[in-house]
């Protein structure tokens, strides 16, 4: 990791390690683009960002190595709303 620059802007948690480049790349050139299904509630609707997407990054390795993960927060942080978004693009 000697000839891995880290970038410059931003903080740690906004990029990740990319074994393709070998490079830190942001979290936000992973984020999907945006296509609203209207005929839902309006309180269903996720719009994904870089956070969305290190979240359902995060809870696939943990369950590709079969770990548990538990999710913690007060109230309001996203956590079920993260947790049924991800559940609905599973098979």
């Amino acid at each position: 990791m000697t000839k891995v620059k880290f970038p410059d802007g931003g903080m740690v948690f906004d990029y990740y390690f990319s074994p393709h480049t070998l490079q830190f790349e942001p979290w936000s050139d992973r984020v999907d683009a945006f296509h609203a299904d209207f005929s839902e509630l309006f309180s269903n609707i996720v719009v994904p960002t870089a956070e969305t997407t290190r979240q359902h990054y995060l809870i696939d390795v943990h369950r590709s190595i079969d770990k548990s993960l538990l999710y913690i927060g007060t109230a309001g942080t996203g956590k079920t709303t993260i947790l049924k978004s991800y559940f609905t693009v599973l098979d």
